[in-house]
């Protein structure tokens, strides 16, 4: 079985914010009995945590640059903690540092997949967390949350575990409602609907809403998830051996294929082309969209960008664009067959052909 198991920063935490060891040590004992008869990759949160107490200083949350400054100092901290207590057990780990910039990029996507691949198959354990140094919009979102399900689809995992300080997803906010209940199981995620308030750790950026969008991202694309607290010792192995009491969610009946997972959550939408109503009709049964049925495009897009597809101001979907800007705004409204007349060669009949499309 491929498992990703996700630990948020409030897991591996004391009450004074310093890396709980003993707990740490629990984690990777469980993940490296695991990983003797199955593939095991880490997604890690922590490194901004861990840089907060190297230093001594306060975090201060709305500080970004101070967060990033942070984090630099903490990974390499966090990782030789790794590095230490797996080693203890004869397993052998990498640091993989990602970004959305590497997902959204179709190119880098199969470069960071072939690489996990290839490490599980030399019986490593990836430690993955985000590139927190270089970006900003990770960094404000998610606390690994949404990272996690996004290596679960790269990687084809079977199951995503997310440890959290919660037993599990509740019907409501149980630090407002002590009535709340833990869901056992759902198995229908796209039907879910629960209110949520954000109670976020000090020292994480995460919540029960990022929680919640990576479940669901993640029975999109066929993978089973399971929700539950992290600071119980052996959480991870009753998981697998299902003795668990969090909250499992089955995978969607209709999963997305890869390539329109990647479409409509990796990558990054460069432009938007908006259609008309029988441009619509036709991708929507299936066709290719051509230039006829484009009504306005914006956006510096290049040739095999992703591009958001508009319909009365609403986006549908997204798709890869065949041809630039420049390109298309010579010929959009126009028959196909003058595409080569208008701009001296032509790359196919469609802007964005039936097999680079993929609908919200």
């Amino acid at each position: 079985m491929r498992i990703v198991v996700k630990i948020g920063s409030s897991v591996l935490l004391d009450e004074d914010g310093k890396i709980e060891t003993r707990r740490l040590k629990n984690i990777t004992d469980q993940i490296s009995v695991l990983e003797k008869t199955n593939d095991v990759l880490l997604v890690s949160s922590g490194a901004i945590a861990a840089g907060t107490a190297v230093l001594n200083v306060e975090k201060q949350p709305g500080n970004i640059i101070r967060q990033q400054a942070l984090s630099a100092v903490g990974q390499p901290y966090l990782i030789s903690l790794y590095q230490e207590l797996f080693s203890k057990d004869g397993t052998r780990i990498a640091q993989v540092l990602l970004s959305r910039d590497d997902l959204a990029n179709r190119r880098r996507y199969l470069n960071a997949k072939n690489t996990l691949l290839n490490l599980i198959k030399m019986k490593v354990v990836p430690v993955i967390n985000e590139n927190d140094t270089v970006v900003v919009y990770e960094l404000c979102f998610g606390d690994n949350d949404n990272l996690s399900s996004l290596v679960a689809n790269l990687i084809e995992a079977d199951l995503l575990i997310i440890l959290s300080d919660i037993d599990g997803i509740y019907n409501d906010d149980p630090k407002i409602n002590p009535d709340a209940r833990i869901i056992k199981n759902i198995s229908n995620i796209e039907n879910l609907n629960i209110k949520t308030t954000e109670h976020i750790s000090c020292y994480g950026t995460g919540g029960m809403k990022s929680k919640i969008d990576a479940i669901k991202r993640a029975s999109l694309s066929g993978i089973k998830s399971i929700v539950a607290n992290g600071k119980r010792d052996g959480i991870i192995l009753d998981i697998v051996s299902e003795r668990h009491s969090g909250t499992t969610v089955l995978p969607s009946r209709t999963p997305l294929q890869a390539k329109k997972y990647w479409l409509l959550y990796d990558g990054v939408s460069q432009g938007r082309v908006s259609i008309d109503r029988g441009a619509y009709n036709a991708i929507n049964s299936g066709k290719s969209l051509l230039p006829a049925g484009i009504r306005k495009i914006e956006g510096g897009f290049q040739r095999g960008d992703i591009v958001d597809i508009i319909i009365d101001n609403r986006s549908i979907g997204k798709g890869i664009i065949n041809y630039n800007y420049d390109e298309a705004i010579k010929i959009i409204g126009k028959n196909s067959a003058r595409i080569s007349k208008i701009l001296g060669y032509s790359y196919g009949d469609e802007i964005i052909r039936r097999e680079n499309v993929a609908f919200l």
